[in-house]
């Protein structure tokens, strides 16, 4: 993921992340028609976490996920 800082206000920063979803970035790599996005951003001082993911092309249902930071 990579992320960029841009100013809220002068006692708060919001980091924001964004990265491309593809089964090559699992462990071990799989492969798989799915691919999709992910967009987060953070502020530093609430700990405030808005965001969104965007799946396309999955051959089966969703049943869990989970996000690092």
């Amino acid at each position: 993921m990579a992320g960029t800082m841009a100013r809220a206000s002068a006692h708060a920063a919001t980091f924001f992340f964004g990265s491309a979803l593809t089964g090559g970035q699992e462990v071990p790599p799989v492969n798989t028609p799915a691919f999709g996005s992910a967009s987060f951003s953070v502020n530093d001082v609430t700990w405030a976490i808005q965001g969104s993911i965007l799946i396309t092309d999955m051959t089966h249902t969703i049943t869990a996920y989970h996000i690092h930071m």
